[in-house]
């Protein structure tokens, strides 16, 4: 690893090692964001896509690296998280941002959003561990459940992880698709790919 990975190692790990020893999250979550190039693209797509007012959900937010991000202030934001002490860390860490109104942060996943019209959804780097048919089952719950303008997810190919998934069934809900960016990791690629609404700037 470069220098520059072990500075930002070394400043996630003293922003937030009180919440890890309080709340208990997993290490990986310390890792820095300058090992997960595929955040800063994503929250410029957002911001080069959407427009003040739209509504993100992430699913799998972890500690907030996208949802959270300070430049998507005056998006309708929303985290949701099935660990439940990543969740408690967010709400401490991003108290203010809460109280404002500016975000809000919910044990879930896929089905915990009923009735909602979401701009971009976003689900990356956690179902490549997710057999494919239930993440089909999963992306069915939330498709057929919300009004989703935008889905924003990823597929790593690589020996690393059990699963490649390929998303082209979205395609099947009226989504066309590009990719955002492919991204080297150990032994393989992530490719972020966005599917939006075949009528919506994408």
């Amino acid at each position: 690893m470069n220098v520059v990975y072990w500075r930002d190692k070394l400043i996630r790990y003293s922003k937030y090692h009180k919440y890890q020893k309080k709340f208990g999250f997993s290490s990986w979550h310390m890792e820095p964001v300058c090992s997960k190039p595929y955040v800063n693209d994503v929250i410029e797509y957002l911001k080069n896509a959407g427009k003040q007012g739209d509504s993100i959900v992430e699913c799998g937010c972890g500690l907030g690296d996208i949802i959270a991000d300070s430049s998507l202030e005056g998006f309708k934001r929303k985290g949701l998280d099935c660990k439940k002490e990543v969740i408690k860390a967010d709400e401490e860490i991003f108290r203010k941002e809460i109280q404002d109104g500016d975000i809000r942060f919910e044990i879930g996943s896929f089905e915990t959003i009923k009735g909602e019209k979401v701009d971009y959804y976003i689900a990356v780097n956690f179902l490549h561990n997710i057999a494919p048919e239930q993440v089909k089952n999963m992306f069915y719950d939330v498709l057929s459940s919300n009004e989703i303008g935008h889905v924003i997810t990823d597929s790593v190919n690589s020996s690393d992880y059990p699963y490649c998934h390929d998303f082209d069934f979205l395609c099947d809900y009226g989504f066309s698709k590009k990719c955002l960016g492919e991204y080297e990791v150990q032994n393989g690629i992530r490719k972020i790919m966005v599917y939006g609404k075949c009528n919506e700037n994408m």
